[in-house]
């Protein structure tokens, strides 16, 4: 959906900074938040503030270093632009898939939270279930999704014998995630069977 809405609005930071503002909608961001976040260049990301600005989407407040930015919840095409934007498509499910898989050894992937219907201040909205060591590549990984989604995300990995024993003591943050809308990607335990 980014590449099409990118083509369509003409820019993808612009459309990355739109999703960031509406996930984000009680929140203000200081420039350099903004920039870490979706982790683009100051430069372009100066042009597109200003843009979304002139548009009446956000709204500045402050000044120089404690200048903060916001979404404008008074904006005319709000709603619109809500169920545009804060729905990931079927490409970008499929680009946390294809990312995750990249791990190797993902017994199980479940997205919930922030990528379904509900409120998205449940406790996960990546479950991942896998043998594998390397935190550090999971982690940028994470990262590289948040950029797109616009949102730092929680997450949980657990190893398969951890999944396991946690199921079976009906652990609260794992029922969290299967009593309420979620979507799994991969399943290779055939847990859910």
């Amino acid at each position: 959906m980014i590449e099409i809405l990118s083509k369509i609005f003409g820019s993808s930071v612009r459309v990355k900074l739109m999703r960031m503002f509406l996930v984000n909608k009680n929140k203000q961001f200081l420039f350099d938040e903004i920039t870490k976040l979706l982790r683009t260049k100051k430069e372009t990301l100066k042009k597109e503030l200003n843009l979304l600005v002139k548009t009446g989407f956000i709204k500045p407040n402050g000044t120089g270093k404690k200048k903060t930015y916001e979404l404008n919840k008074n904006f005319q095409y709000y709603a619109q632009f809500e169920n545009l934007l804060l729905s990931p498509d079927e490409s970008e499910i499929g680009t946390i898939k294809k990312k995750i898989s990249s791990l190797g050894r993902v017994k199980l992937l479940v997205l919930s939270g922030a990528f379904t219907s509900i409120d998205p201040e449940t406790d996960i909205d990546i479950l991942i279930v896998g043998n594998f060591s390397n935190t550090r590549k999971l982690e940028k990984l994470i990262s590289e999704i948040e950029a797109d989604f616009g949102k730092e995300l929680r997450y949980a990995h657990f190893s398969l014998a951890d999944f396991r024993y946690r199921m079976d003591i009906y652990d609260k943050l794992l029922r969290n995630v299967f009593e309420y809308p979620h979507q799994i990607l991969i399943d290779k335990i055939n847990y859910f069977k």
